[in-house]
């Protein structure tokens, strides 16, 4: 009987119940983790499932028989699925008709035998046996029971496995502008809701669907206890199928819109928080809190729509078991009117009309898991038609030599209407080392894709040879230590690892980070400055050896120094890779001399030009200045020391760490069901729970009024002189009184549907309100330390949504019924309240044991989950990067471990339920049985009404108590995601938006003064990263702000913002102290360019002015002076053109200018700039220069000066070094000064001053 679980290695049938009863044991003592749970068993594998359910799907695929107008579960994945594991599927359906054969036969031919011998006086030994029998048969329907639940586990978990794989597997294969369909939100919705409605309902599908064979078999019974009778009840249910049949069909069509405004509501928050540093400097929080507000409301629109056609379905469906009988008794008394109604004849009705309910309830919720099955299962299968890159646009490359690039009059496009890249004849040599040039847009780094086969080749031909090494402009950044960033999956060779940090400049930002190279980094490289992170991506190709190495623009994000070291030990002829193949997409025209070949993108064409030929570009600047790109400095990390102190204040300094995901043990706090029940509030949860137990407390008393209908029969049959007049008269009192039970059962059940719809629709209101405005209202700590596939697992909503409203449901279903059952049996007989004093010491004794364990396997399923999504968004953001290095295989083996990890806390969590289920419901069984033999036993105390009834509920009692105490510890296990919601809605936040102590004017600042007085920033206790800072900024002035890496540049513009708030001192700007402001007066009062050129999803107007509260005019003004306007202009809607995801419709250079314009826009006071111009080419930022120069003279201007030369014009010059302002003066006095750091600064950056 307990052979339920055999899969796991080393436990054998003989022992399972021992092994799981010791690991329940240990988690109620002490903590579960990974190293207590068993190893899964290959058959449980990703990798192997995988591999059988890609060559079905393959095999399907190949047969051509579906398309997208067809039904979607003839399709081929749905076929692939069934036929994967069909041998799963076929036990289950076996396990699951043995277990509703054996229910048949317990709640049919069984219930009648007992009800039958009521009163037979057949003796002691006769009920005994009676009891036994019914003992043996519910434990036989226990075990087909969870042989049938374990096998629908194992299905359920393999197509989860199969299918997040098949679309991991998918996103390392769609192109480029494929993927600009699917949002990061789209893609996470397919695997946080799509996966798991496929996976988790089509065997719940079909479960429940064989439930609904209940039906014809209690109609059956019916008709043969009945007669003619029981037509009545059988034509009332048929009334309620057209009305199933219509919402269902509304059910399917919502089910689509609710995906469709998931989607969006995804896509709104992944942009917002991709670029919530910015949507935080301009003060934009209350813009995307309102987005993303409009965007549930869809969502919450469908949620009401959805809410009522399943209360609809509820109501019919509750009502209908009801009104069969009613219809079937009130049939019965007109065709019959003079025949006494005996207990046997009502009560095993009354047992068959039970089962029918069963059927009747689980079939509209059968109806609405296909509706959830079809709607996934064709975004899913949609996803995987997607067109694919093809395996290689390289020709026959034997013509070529190892390390060749040859192109041949091709031409490439990404899209249509997009341009087309023409390249005629261009021949790269192997060992040599070629510059690519040209302006912002032209498609530099589309001449890279194009090598890498991203961009479709529409004609010509293209050859070459040998492996891969790529650097993206945009660095790609993994969740992982430093070294295994390096490493990517490479073995470690010492030597060669120290000369790649030597060569990339990491030596000394490994001795600062907490770790080292032991380090781990956050996601996408939050805990790393731009630089750190670009020459991290160095390191991983330097470390790769290749044949051909593709670098697209990383000295834009580093030091002039740094970059001629760089360039020396990395790019030129006399480095490591001399003999290598190398392509360096530049601004920097300074290098090219050192450069074998240079090709000019220009008018979407690739040109071999001579040195000679664009000599004259290399100028000097309107100082005289003859400059080489200067950005950061090697000496340590950059703007992020600061992010790295605040990592190292969360996590060990020793171990360097990234925060993990908090793990909370032991049982579920009462506070976090407070938290969810203030949502919706006290009354409407008071009123839900007494309107459920009305309508339950109605059933149970028309019941009794049936047993009191049937013992006055019995009492008339012992008059002779009884006439069926007075018979007749007594049925049409008694049919009268339990019709009107039934009135009253069908008003309670509209207020109960009405009541709990409400209660759904606030809870779900409330809690997005709360959620979205404590994530928004969270310091940049928050975000800078908290991955983004965490924060959007806590917005999936759908527990709010469905999943807790409708297990709490189950739970007051379970609980009425349970209390109902015991109430009957107590009635009938007292002698049972003394068999649940002993039931309920035992149910005490096995929840102590399941409950804490059971809580530990959700929470690390959660957190299991939350790993998947965001290796998977990680990987969605540097697809390009590996299949360059073609690692996908390696990447997939990756992802396959983490659902593997994921699957086994599931399938610990499965075991311990399983255990529960197993010894709860041999406990009732017990119960049952003995009450059984007490009331078989009880031949003169109990009336046969009385007797009747108590069999009936008897028979259900142990069924229903199992639910109860099962749906106990779902809803103590669903609770858990609102325990997760609540961590984020009661984190620490941020100061007040828009009022604080003192009150401003709307004109302030008028002047733009700032002064700071000893200012202190510190990120973790006792180590400031500012000492005692003080200086003045008169009205106007133009300053600049430089310093080594590390030197406190960028926490000195956080506290200016107060992004940082400051441990000491204050900020004044105009005699105000901004710490006494509102965050929103302030920060939209100051206009910052940052580094990281950052646009969301929406038209380009949108991005500019997302408040709308500037006119074109003003808008195509700031374009003309960003050198956009032609640009913009010429795109087909003009400002409203869409920018893509992370502005992808443009290039890194457009989107800083872009960046460029928000600022210019918004004309304020004081501007900040860091290094704004970094991805520009020099002409572009020439002219860039003289516009700020020109628009901003009336400004207060700070910039921090990574390129030296574009503060070498302002009034004074700050120097920062460890924290403190070492020098501030004009650029002309500081100069002289041959000792200082500015003009060691100027010096190393190859800056010479005019003589």
């Amino acid at each position: 009987m307990y052979k339920i679980i055999y899969y796991v290695r080393g436990t054998k049938p003989c022992n399972i119940i021992h092994n799981i009863f010791s690991l329940l044991e240990k988690g109620h003592r002490n903590n579960i983790t990974e190293d207590d749970m068993w190893d899964l068993e290959s058959a449980f594998q990703c990798k192997p499932n995988n591999k059988i359910f890609k060559q079905h799907f393959t095999e399907e695929t190949l047969k051509d028989r579906w398309n997208s107008t067809q039904n979607i579960l003839r399709g081929p994945t749905s076929i692939a699925l069934l036929k994967s594991f069909r041998l799963d599927w076929c036990k289950m359906v076996l396990y699951r008709l043995g277990h509703l054969v054996v229910s048949w036969f317990a709640h049919t031919y069984l219930l009648r035998l007992l009800i039958e011998n009521i009163g037979s006086n057949g003796g002691y030994l006769y009920a005994l046996v009676m009891a036994l029998v019914v003992f043996i048969v519910y434990q036989i329907n226990n075990v087909f029971f969870n042989h049938a639940l374990h096998t629908q586990h194992t299905i359920e978990h393999k197509v989860t496995t199969v299918i997040y794989s098949s679309l991991y597997d998918k996103s390392l294969k769609i192109p480029v502008e494929v993927r600009k369909n699917y949002s990061v939100g789209e893609i996470s919705n397919l695997l946080a809701s799509d996966v798991e409605n496929v996976a988790f309902q089509s065997p719940q599908f079909i479960f429940l669907g064989l439930s609904f064979l209940h039906i014809p078999v209690a109609c059956y019974f019916l008709f043969q206890h009945l007669g003619i009778s029981a037509l009545t009840g059988v034509i009332a249910l048929l009334c309620c199928v057209p009305a199933s049949t219509y919402t269902c069909m509304q059910l399917r069509e919502l089910q689509d819109k609710k995906n469709e405004y998931k989607d969006k509501k995804m896509e709104v928050l992944n942009d917002m928080l991709n670029g919530i540093k910015v949507v935080k400097l301009n003060a934009w929080e209350t813009y995307f809190c309102e987005k993303l507000t409009s965007a549930r409301e869809n969502e919450l629109q469908v949620l009401q729509n959805d809410c009522f056609y399943r209360s609809v379905n509820c109501f019919f469906w509750n009502a209908a078991p009801f009104l069969v009988s009613l219809f079937m008794f009130a049939t019965h008394v007109y065709l019959n009117g003079t025949v006494s109604l005996d207990a046997k004849t009502i009560f095993i009705a009354i047992g068959m009309v039970s089962e029918l309910k069963y059927g009747i309830n689980e079939f509209p919720e059968s109806i609405y898991c296909l509706v959830k099955i079809t709607s996934s299962l064709r975004r899913i299968q949609n996803f995987l038609f997607e067109k694919e890159l093809p395996e290689s646009q390289n020709e026959d490359n034997s013509i070529v030599n190892e390390g060749e690039i040859v192109f041949k009059n091709c031409k490439y496009q990404w899209e249509d209407g997009a341009p087309v890249i023409s390249i005629d004849n261009i021949n790269i040599r192997n060992g040599s080392l070629v510059a690519i040039i040209g302006r912002v847009g032209a498609g530099k780094s589309t001449f890279l894709s194009s090598i890498l086969g991203e961009v479709p080749n529409l004609d010509g031909k293209f050859y070459s040879k040998g492996s891969i090494s790529y650097v993206p402009q945009q660095a790609w950044i993994q969740n992982a230590t430093l070294k295994n960033n390096i490493l990517f999956g490479q073995d470690l060779n010492e030597e060669k690892y120290q000369n790649v940090i030597e060569s990339c400049c990491l030596k000394t930002d490994l001795q600062i980070l907490p770790a080292g190279d032991q380090t781990e980094i956050g996601e996408k490289g939050i805990n790393l400055s731009g630089g750190q992170k670009q020459r991290v991506c160095l390191a991983r190709s330097l470390y790769t050896d290749a044949d051909i190495y593709l670098f697209d623009d990383p000295l834009s994000a580093v030091d002039s120094h740094v970059g001629q070291h760089l360039f020396k030990s990395i790019f030129s002829n006399n480095s490591p890779l001399k003999s290598k193949t190398r392509l360096l997409v530049t601004h920097n025209l300074s290098y090219l001399d050192q450069v074998d070949t240079i090709l000019l993108v220009s008018d979407n064409s690739v040109q071999k030009v001579n040195f000679s030929d664009i000599s004259h570009l290399i100028t000097s600047n309107g100082h005289g200045l003859k400059l080489k790109e200067d950005t950061e400095s090697s000496q340590s990390v950059a703007e992020g020391t600061n992010k790295k102190r605040l990592l190292s204040k969360q996590t060990s300094s020793q171990d360097g760490k990234f925060i993990e995901e908090e793990s909370i043990h032991g049982k579920v706090q009462w506070s976090v069901y407070k938290g969810y029940f203030e949502t919706i509030g006290k009354s409407q949860v008071i009123l839900v729970a007494v309107l459920f137990f009305s309508h339950h407390l109605l059933h149970l008393l028309a019941n009794i009024w049936l047993t009191k209908w049937t013992d006055q029969l019995d009492n008339l049959q012992t008059f002779s002189n009884t006439t069926g007049d007075v018979i007749q008269e007594i049925n049409i009192y008694f049919i009268s009184y339990y019709g009107g039970y039934g009135v009253s059962i069908v008003c309670v059940l509209i207020l109960m549907c009405a009541a709990i719809n409400r209660s759904i629709l606030q809870s779900a209101r409330v809690t997005h309100h709360k959620l979205v405005t404590s994530v928004l209202r969270s310091p940049m700590s928050f975000f800078e330390t908290t991955p983004i596939g965490r924060i959007n697992s806590r917005f999936d909503l759908e527990c709010i949504d469905n999943e807790i409203p409708q297990s709490l449901l189950c739970f007051l279903e379970s609980s009425s019924c349970t209390l109902m059952a015991i109430i009957t049996m107590c009635y009938g007989s007292k002698e049972i309240l003394l068999i649940f004093i002993p039931m309920t010491g035992l149910y005490l004794w096995v929840q102590q044991y399941y409950i804490n364990t059971a809580s530990q396997f959700r929470r690390m399923m959660t957190s299991t989950h939350s790993a998947i999504t965001s290796f998977f968004n990680e990987t969605l953001m540097g697809t390009e990067v590996i299949r360059a290095f073609h690692v996908q295989e390696r990447f997939k083996n990756q992802f396959g471990l983490k659902c593997d990890k994921n699957f086994n806390s599931h399938y610990h969590k499965h075991l311990a339920n399983r255990w529960l289920d197993i010894y709860l419901t041999l406990i009732c069984t017990v119960v049952s049985s003995v009450a059984i033999f007490i009331f078989m036993t009880a031949f003169s105390s109990v009336t046969s009404g009385v007797m009747g009834l108590a069999m009936v509920f008897i028979g259900e009692f142990a069924g229903n108590f199992v639910w109860f105490v099962i749906i106990c510890s779902v809803v103590d296990n669903e609770i858990i995601k609102v325990e997760r919601i609540l961590e984020f809605i009661n984190s620490p936040n941020e100061a007040d938006w828009e009022k604080g102590p003192v009150v401003i004017p709307k004109s302030w600042p008028p002047k733009g003064e700032i002064q700071v007085k000893n200012l202190c920033v510190s990120y973790r206790k006792d180590e400031n990263i500012l000492h005692n800072v003080s200086f003045l900024i008169n009205t106007n002035e133009k300053v600049g702000v430089v310093g080594r890496t590390g030197a406190g540049k960028s926490s000195l513009m956080l506290s200016l913002f107060r992004l940082v708030e400051p441990v000491q001192g204050s900020i004044f700007i105009d005699d105000v102290d901004i710490g006494q402001i509102g965050l929103h007066q302030l920060r939209s009062k100051i206009s910052i360019i940052p580094q990281d050129p950052i646009l969301f999803i929406g038209s380009i107007r949108m991005n500019l002015d997302p408040t709308d509260q500037y006119t074109d005019d003003e808008i195509w003004t700031v374009l003309k002076q960003t050198h956009l306007y032609d640009t913009i202009k010429a795109l087909p809607n003009g400002l409203l053109s869409p920018c893509g995801e992370g502005g992808n419709k443009f290039s890194a250079g457009e989107r800083q200018l872009l960046c460029l314009a928000r600022s210019l826009l918004r004309k304020c006071k004081i501007l900040i700039l860091d290094e704004a111009t970094a991805a520009v080419d020099m002409k572009t930022d020439d002219l860039i220069q003289e516009t700020l120069r020109c628009e901003f003279k009336h400004c207060t201007v700070l910039t921090i000066a990574h390129r030296i030369n574009t503060v070498l014009d302002y009034d004074r010059i700050m120097v920062l070094d460890k924290g403190r302002i070492a020098e501030i003066d004009t650029p002309k006095k500081l100069l002289q000064d041959t000792t200082g750091i500015f003009y060691n600064l100027v010096k190393a950056s190859n800056i010479h001053a005019p003589s």
